[in-house]
């Protein structure tokens, strides 16, 4: 939930690139699902960055600043994709 609730942010505060900051500057160091919000930011930097850069994690704030226009329509891409995801497993949890 934290994760989609994220990407919806994302798409809406299109213009908002302090949010993303944000995100970037409390990236976890580990995927630790006991805290779910730094769980679902860096799992949302990490799709980001599959999604623009080709990489798993680019954790490169000056890199992030110059594709600040892609991001949205980025994160409109991966909550389709994870509506897809859900759907095919018709409601059930399924863990990014």
């Amino acid at each position: 939930m934290e994760y989609r609730a994220k990407l919806v942010e994302l798409y809406y505060l299109r213009d908002d690139l302090y949010r993303f900051s944000r995100f970037m500057d409390t990236l976890a160091d580990t995927d630790d699902r006991t805290h779910p919000h730094e769980y679902a930011e860096r799992k949302l930097i990490q799709s980001l960055s599959r999604k623009i850069f080709g990489v798993e994690l680019e954790s490169d704030w000056e890199k992030w600043k110059d594709k600040a226009d892609e991001i949205p329509a980025a994160a409109l891409e991966l909550y389709k994709e994870h509506n897809a995801m859900m759907a095919q497993r018709k409601g059930d949890e399924h863990v990014i």
